[in-house]
């Protein structure tokens, strides 16, 4: 009787770590990404506000476009084409990293990630 209890035990216990194992490669997973989509989206917004701030004096700062000069909408009208281009090929990138990382088994350690490939194991 003790020696099955202390099977049905030691079961438990492997089952509950096999759990936890998952849990932790969910969560590390989601968390990488969570920081692979904050860096993409920090260099998309700085890019932007950097040109942003260069080149606003071309179309009147902050003018309302109704208010603006042909030339000056000219320039704001392009300033907005290549805003959305960043921003379009930034949020592409976010979904593909995003999907990449689905790829990998991801452990965090602190500030040490461990990757291993799903689909080649040695």
């Amino acid at each position: 009787m003790d020696e099955q209890r202390f099977s049905d035990l030691r079961r438990y216990a492997n089952e509950r770590d096999a759990r936890n194992k998952a849990s932790r490669q969910r969560s590390s997973a989601d968390h990488l990404k969570e920081l692979a989509e904050k860096r993409i989206k920090t260099t998309m917004i700085g890019a932007i506000a950097a040109i942003e701030e260069e080149l606003s004096s071309f179309w009147g700062n902050k003018k309302n476009p109704d208010d603006m000069a042909d030339s000056e909408y000219f320039i704001w009208e392009a300033f907005q084409k290549v805003r959305e281009a960043i921003l379009d090929k930034g949020n592409a990138q976010i979904r593909s990293i995003c999907s990449e990382i689905g790829l990998f088994d991801v452990n965090y350690v602190g500030h040490k990630a461990v990757f291993t490939n799903k689909f080649h194991r040695d």
